[in-house]
Parts: structure tokens; C-alpha cells; sequence
């Protein structure tokens, strides 16, 4: 992740044509579907939204930024999916009749939600921001070497946390047994195990870019450590944080692309084509690899249930009422067991669902709804403003010159879908599994080989002053 010292301003001829491809995709494929029974309000505001979304896609400067992905979110899950959900007349879940009404309030509570949303993120600057024309070597409170002890502690760690994942039945599968039955923090700390063979590829990844060093041996150790762990085809893991590792992975060789559109590119392949084929093996093993066929995927589906999941959160909220912030408050704590906090709220769509009797309740509830459910109308508008304060300081850790900020950035792009499709606890809850899980991978560099804090220079400079610390 190199920092260019002059950022690209204009699409390349590249960008312009997967842009218009993709325009041309998109609109051919909705000319098809059947609006003779729409609402021209629902339909609309939906077209608002995801014209919109996609405008700010394109127009983006940034390759990757959390900015970029709220809106790739919204125009597949609060866009494209939920239009052909409604026109095909969709109830994913049947919890509720869903009707016109519904549809223009969610549609409305989204475009609240991104008026606040830009308002905020126009208004905030960054305290720190670096100074356009600086060239920032990627060395950022890194061992001054990533010396053979560094990379020796950080394999080792790696190695014992790998055993007892071998031993508690954590690779290859999930073992639902051990969660149902540990508190919060056993689940956390396999967590921050299974993820740190991520953590580890991404600090050596980075030390070895700084100093334009070949990528030592044991990062093909790591890689095929992460295959085993998340494999794609184990059925067990949720499709969602598998596609989050390895986008926490991609971010590494996509964030300063010089073509902004490929990295859209490959998440509407995989959500339109990849993502719903691989749900075949969830029923099928590869003896029967014959019968797998990429097709385009059928929207009506659970696994884009977040709009509807929007809806059925305001309808309950409407009728029991606002829960004053409680599901807030608990993914903020989401580290706290319940044995010490017995007031601590399941996830909201759990809550949601055991009201109304349903017999699965491990549902989604996206980022909007939490914010509806925590205070209503209100909510939304400050979830919008708060949103575009957050998601703009955390893009700000992109060049950042500290490795766990730098690093966290890739962690919270590739699960960045994951977060804003809910619910909150389970999501807030595993991502802070993973930044501790960065955090002692940093820590262990740091401890093994001292730090070393650059010091950027403008160009035309020969090279950059380095300080030293043991």
C-alpha cells in the first residue's frame, strides 16, 4: 500500500469503460423486471437512492475508503436487491405484511440517514491530515528490523494459537458447541486466535514493503493457514466473514490501484455471481462438484434481507417502542459476559424475531435500523451524522504512520459490509476480537524489535529522517 505522491484525479480510460459496462449492466437487467404493479413513490425513492450510490461510487477519488463501501453497500443492499424484492412482491421472512407504506419509510429513513450523512462528513476535518506533496514511507512504529526474532516470536505465537484451534475444533468448522456453551470472552479470545494468522500476514506484508524487501518464507505459511481456517467451502462459517478475511487481504493490493473501478468490479462479481453459488455447499460436498454453476443471483433471498430487515425493525419499533440506546450501549460492551452484566440485550434482530415468535432468530439488522430502533427518527439522523464523522477519521488511517491504525483500516474495509448489514453486537463484538488480534501482533513487533517513527519529507528531498528507540 504505497502512498503516491500525487493522487490520481481523473478515471483512467480503464475506469471509464467498467463503469459504463457496469452502467449498461445494471440498467438492462432492471429494463426487464416487471414495474406494472409498482408505486411510483416506492420507485422513486428507490432510484434516488441507488442513482445516488452509484454516482458517488464513480465520482470517488479514493479506491477504497469506508466512504466508498457505506455506498457500494447501499446500492446492492438498499438499492438493487430490495427494488427487485419488491417487484417480484418478496416477504424474505413473512414476519409481517409488508406493504407501499413500509417501503417509503425505510426508503425515507435511508435518504435522512445520507443527508446527515454527507452534511457531517462535509463539515469534518481531520486534526491530522497529511500535507499533499509528502511522500510517507509505510514504516510506521515498526521494529527498526524485522529481524529472524521478530518473525521467530510472531510464528511461534502463531503456532500456539493454531494448536488450540486444532484441539477445540475451530479449524475447518466452527464449533457451535464450544460458543453455545463459553461466555463472551472465550468466544473472543478464539476469535483473536483464529484471526491471527491474518494479523501476522499483514504486519509482515507491511514491514517487508517498507523496505522494499523480498516477502520472507513465512507468509506462504500464513497464507495457507488462513485457507484452512476460512475455507470458502467448510459450510459452517458465514459466507459474510469469509468474504470479509479475503477482503481484508485484497485491500492490501487494491488501496492506491491506479483504476478505482476494479475493486467495485470484484464486489459486484462476487455479490451478483460468487456469493449465492458457493451457498451450494453448504448442501453439497465436492462429490458432487458436477452439478455447481455460476449463475446470477436471485435477490430474493435471506442473505439480502437487509432491507426488509430495516423495514421489520421500524414496524416493531413503531409498535413496542424505542429501546433509549440499550442496543448501543451493549455492542459498545459487547466484551462484558452476561454473568457480570445480566441487563446486557441479545442482538437487535434476535429481539425483533422473539417477538414475534419466529423460530429462527440468528438474523441480520442493518446499520441504519439499530439507530431507528435506538431512538427512532431521531436516531437515524444522528446515526447519519455520527456515521459521517467516524467513517471520515477512519478513512484519515489509510496513510497513517501507525501500523495498528494502518492495518485496522484494511480490517474494517473488508468487514465493512459484514458490520452495515447487522446486526450490531455480533458484528462490533467479532471486529473487536480482530483489532485486539492486530493489536498483539503490532505489540509483539514492537517488544521484539524496537520501533522506528518516520519522519516524512517533501520531494526533491533525498530520503527521510528516521529516529530510533529501544
Amino acid at each position: 500500500m504505497e502512498h503516491r505522491t500525487a493522487r490520481t484525479k481523473h478515471m483512467s480510460l480503464t475506469d471509464i469503460i467498467v463503469y459504463i459496462c457496469l452502467g449498461f449492466y445494471f440498467a438492462f437487467t432492471i429494463l426487464f423486471w416487471d414495474f406494472s404493479n409498482a408505486n411510483a413513490g416506492v420507485v422513486a425513492t428507490f432510484f434516488i437512492i441507488g442513482i445516488y450510490s452509484f454516482l458517488r461510487i464513480v465520482l470517488s477519488r479514493e479506491t477504497i475508503s469506508l466512504d466508498r463501501m457505506l455506498y457500494i453497500f447501499l446500492f446492492i443492499f438498499m438499492f438493487y436487491a430490495p427494488l427487485q424484492q419488491y417487484l417480484r412482491g418478496a416477504n424474505l421472512w413473512s414476519v409481517i405484511t409488508i406493504s407501499d407504506r413500509h417501503y417509503l419509510a425505510a426508503n425515507g429513513a435511508i435518504l435522512l440517514f445520507i443527508a446527515l450523512y454527507e452534511v457531517l462528513r462535509f463539515l469534518y476535518r481531520p486534526r491530522r491530515v497529511e500535507r499533499e506533496g509528502t511522500t510517507l514511507s509505510p514504516v510506521f512504529f515498526a521494529p527498526e528490523k524485522f529481524s529472524d526474532f521478530t518473525a521467530f516470536t510472531l510464528l511461534g505465537v502463531n503456532l500456539v494459537f493454531f494448536g488450540i484451534l486444532l484441539v477445540t475444533g475451530n479449524v475447518f468448522s466452527n464449533n457451535l458447541d464450544l460458543q453455545i456453551s463459553s461466555s463472551n470472552l472465550v468466544i473472543q479470545l478464539i476469535n483473536m486466535m483464529r484471526f491471527f494468522p491474518v494479523s501476522c500476514f499483514f504486519v509482515t506484508w507491511l514491514q517487508a514493503k517498507a523496505r522494499r524487501k523480498p516477502f520472507p518464507i513465512t507468509m506462504l505459511f500464513y497464507a495457507a493457514e488462513i485457507l484452512a481456517i476460512y475455507f470458502p467451502f467448510n459450510g459452517n462459517l458465514s459466507r459474510f466473514l469469509l468474504f470479509g478475511v479475503y477482503l481484508t487481504i485484497i485491500t492490501l493490493f487494491f488501496a492506491n490501484s491506479r483504476h478505482r473501478s476494479l475493486y467495485f468490479l470484484a464486489l459486484v462479481v462476487g455479490f451478483v455471481f460468487v456469493f449465492s453459488a458457493f451457498n451450494f455447499f453448504k448442501y453439497h460436498d465436492f462429490t458432487d462438484i458436477g452439478k455447481f454453476v455460476f449463475t446470477q443471483t436471485d435477490f430474493a433471498h435471506i442473505d439480502f434481507d437487509a432491507y426488509q430487515m430495516l423495514i421489520i425493525t421500524m414496524n416493531y419499533t413503531d409498535t413496542v417502542g424505542i429501546c433509549g440506546g440499550q442496543n448501543l450501549l451493549t455492542a459498545i460492551l459487547s466484551f462484558v459476559p452476561r454473568t457480570v452484566w445480566s441487563g446486557k440485550l441479545n442482538p437487535t434482530g434476535q429481539i425483533i424475531f422473539d417477538y414475534h415468535r419466529a423460530r429462527f432468530t440468528n438474523v441480520s439488522c442493518p446499520w441504519f435500523a439499530e439507530f431507528y430502533f435506538a431512538f427512532g427518527w431521531v436516531g437515524v439522523a444522528l446515526g447519519g451524522a455520527l456515521s459521517g464523522w467516524l467513517f471520515k477519521w477512519v478513512d484519515t488511517f489509510k496513510n497513517s504512520r501507525n501500523m495498528f491504525k494502518r492495518s485496522l483500516f484494511c480490517v474494517l474495509i473488508g468487514f465493512s459490509i459484514y458490520i452495515l448489514r447487522g446486526a450490531l453486537l455480533p458484528t462490533v463484538s467479532y471486529t473487536l476480537a480482530l483489532a485486539l488480534s492486530l493489536l498483539l501482533a503490532c505489540c509483539i513487533c514492537r517488544a521484539t524489535g524496537g520501533y522506528q517513527t518516520v519522519v516524512p519529507y517533501r520531494r526533491g528531498t533525498a530520503s527521510a529522517r528516521t529516529t530510533t528507540a529501544k
